[in-house]
């Protein structure tokens, strides 16, 4: 009898070229596909880590070395292996001690032996930040090592061309509104954002806004700029018209006066100017200007590094609890619109994490009087550690595939990691769990849902192609691919997330709360109905057509209202779906088969049953878009959380790994 033919060993190692293209490798060097291609010189294999089998007796001998060398170098005067020492070129003392010995591990930066970058510290004015990799602050260092009695305090600033043509369009005798509108429409813009955002201090703007309307204090054109943006965003949440016949965004003219108002003063930044722009930001992404938005944000975040709103402040520093407060409210603030807006365009960060060490708001130390200026820290404090994972995201999952080496499912699983993490921490206060929710809290749940859908959606679209055989290597592929349950779970999870958004601003356009010319509510239905129109095509049912049909109603509404983003969104929106309709129907005239999960059942069956006409799928928490159980052994697994070649023990773990086409970092076999 002949021995039975031994099994091909499955090609796990890929070029660089065919894995970020996503088609099959024939794992020789040049591969088929490069060839053919003609990319012969950028065919590159990943190097890989090999298991190499070692002796127990060559093992011990390590181990003993290692302890021999820290016995070593834990004795009395012994030096590192590793460590140089020199004398240092100086004479002995007049007591005739040795010189000192130096090691090369003891050489500091003394520029940063500064806990931050601030002089003027201890001066009535205002900490001038200074970066410590400049030359001035290069110069100082230098100058304070020769003089220790040298003030950089009482140092006059430096001088700069001026002009008045820098106070552009400044129209001195300026007519206010009302102050009890006035007053009204501030509120509503508080009541909208101000518990999202840190956009002033209450109380004291009150307070201020009374003495200016009533004659009782001389305008300040920085503070009469930030007012006028504050009526347009008042305005605009407060507008109720139906059918908004002017065509113009609520607040339009309120906006036009503030932008009249724009001074350039980026010479003498000031945390006012960081709050005027944050609040251009908002009413320009209203009236569709998303690039501006996006550059008002950029021009906020220089002002704010050139302040050092970044940076903790010295305790010695001039500054009453309340302006150290507002400092640090204001810097979060900008950094969570900077990752929103950067999100949504798909633009880079302005900076990294790694450069900030202010800590985070808190209500800690303010007497009662001064909480008043203040919302609960909980809400932006929640928001900030979103816009972090929402950074992680944008430089994780979505940066150039050559500047990672690390496998996407394991970038996948880390992020989804702090995203589970955020929403076990999440205050009661802020769950989803109420009557009647607050604006606030909707707001925060739909920024919640985004960064799901958002690390989980190119799986969905990996599905997508696969299932109507729109890649290369999915056309005529027999039998039909497989997929493994985790798989089909972390697609399915962005369906969740998507019905969940939707159905929150469903509920917000019941109760009256939703933000019928702003831009957030309007992104985050057209973010969330891409994803039912996908899932709808692959798994058609009676509920996910529904609630397509209340997403598609609710953006016509906002643009038959005059919202100007939802104009673009919903003929983007229509256009997509009447395609995915179109490519559906030619799709199932031809010959092709369904995509098949591990067992043979169709592309939602296995593990994920297809959803119910009145509900969720199965296996899912209502509301809850990482609920799934296989999504818990997937997040359980400390195998995705390493690099060094550690391999899985769940099988479906195994295949999610080499399904998404990183198999040979996992050491599978």
């Amino acid at each position: 009898m002949a021995p039975p033919a031994k099994r091909q060993r499955r090609i796990y190692v890929a070029c660089r070229r065919c894995h970020s293209q996503k088609i099959k490798c024939s794992g020789i060097q040049p591969c088929r596909a490069c060839c053919v291609s003609g990319n012969h010189d950028q065919c590159q294999f990943p190097p890989r880590d090999r298991k190499v089998s070692v002796s127990e007796t060559y093992i011990k001998k390590l181990e003993g070395e290692v302890r021999d060398l820290r016995a070593q170098q834990q004795r009395p005067g012994a030096a590192s292996p590793c460590q140089t020492t020199y004398e240092a070129p100086s004479v002995a003392n007049d007591q005739g001690q040795n010189p000192a010995q130096f090691t090369d591990t003891d050489v500091s930066n003394p520029l940063l032996e500064s806990p931050t970058g601030f002089v003027a510290a201890g001066s009535s004015s205002p900490p001038v930040y200074i970066g410590e990799a400049s030359c001035v602050a290069f110069g100082d260092t230098l100058l304070q090592c020769v003089d220790k009695d040298t003030d950089l305090a009482a140092w006059p600033p430096p001088t700069y061309f001026q002009h008045e043509i820098f106070n552009r369009l400044v129209r001195p005798d300026l007519v206010l509104p009302d102050r009890i509108q006035s007053r009204l429409l501030v509120g509503v813009a508080v009541r909208f954002i101000g518990t999202d955002y840190h956009l002033l201090l209450k109380k004291t703007f009150y307070e201020k806004l009374d003495r200016i309307c009533a004659g009782e204090e001389p305008q300040d054109l920085v503070w009469i700029c930030k007012f006028f943006i504050l009526l347009a965003l008042g305005e605009m949440y407060s507008n109720r018209q139906r059918r908004n016949m002017s065509q113009r965004v609520p607040g339009t003219d309120y906006f036009l006066q503030a932008t009249g108002l724009l001074q350039d003063l980026y010479e003498t930044p000031s945390v006012e100017q960081v709050e005027v722009m944050i609040l251009f930001c908002f009413y320009a992404n209203a009236l569709g200007r998303t690039k501006s938005a996006y550059t008002y944000i950029g021009i906020a975040m220089r002002m704010a590094l050139a302040l050092g709103l970044h940076r903790n402040l010295p305790s010695d520093t001039m500054l009453n609890p309340v302006e150290r407060e507002h400092r640090k409210r204001v810097w979060w603030t900008l950094y969570t619109l900077d990752r929103l807006c950067s999100s949504i365009l798909g633009y880079p960060l302005l900076i990294s994490d790694s450069l900030i060490d202010v800590e985070l708001p808190t209500d800690e130390g303010l007497s009662a009087s001064e909480q008043e200026e203040f919302s609960d820290p909980a809400h932006l404090i929640a928001t900030i550690k979103l816009a972090r994972i929402t950074g992680q995201i944008l430089s994780d999952l979505y940066c150039l595939p050559q500047r990672t080496h690390e496998p996407f499912v394991q970038r996948v699983h880390r992020i989804l990691l702090s995203l589970r993490k955020w929403d076990e921490e999440l205050p009661a206060k802020l769950s989803l769990q109420q009557e009647h929710l607050p604006r606030h809290v909707t707001s925060l749940h739909l920024h919640y849902n985004k960064c799901v859908i958002s690390t989980t959606r190119p799986i969905l679209l990996y599905l997508f192609k696969h299932r109507f055989s729109l890649t290369a290597d999915a056309a005529g592929v027999t039998p039909p691919p497989t997929f493994s349950p985790t798989t089909l779970a972390l697609a399915e999870s962005c369906v969740q997330a998507a019905r969940a958004s939707n159905s929150i601003l469903s509920r917000c356009f019941v109760e009256g709360s939703l933000a019928s010319f702003g831009y957030f509510d309007a992104h985050y239905l057209f973010s969330s109905s891409l994803i039912l129109i996908m899932s709808a095509v692959m798994d058609p049912n009676v509920a996910m057509s529904d609630a397509i049909s209340y997403a598609f109603t609710i953006l016509k509404a906002m643009k038959e209202d005059g919202n100007i983003p939802s104009c673009d969104y919903y003929e983007r929106l229509q256009r997509t779906r009447a395609s995915v309709g179109k490519m559906r129907e030619n799709h199932e005239t031809g010959s092709h088969s369904p995509i098949l999960a591990s067992g043979g059942e169709t592309i939602w069956e296995a593990q994920i049953p297809p959803h119910e006409a009145d509900g969720p799928s199965l296996g899912f928490s209502e509301g809850v878009p990482l609920g799934h159980p296989l999504i818990d052994s997937f997040l359980a697994d400390k195998a995705f959380a390493r690099a060094d070649g550690m391999v899985p023990e769940d099988q479906s773990l195994r295949d999610l790994a080499c399904e998404l086409g990183d198999e040979f970092l996992f050491g599978a076999q």
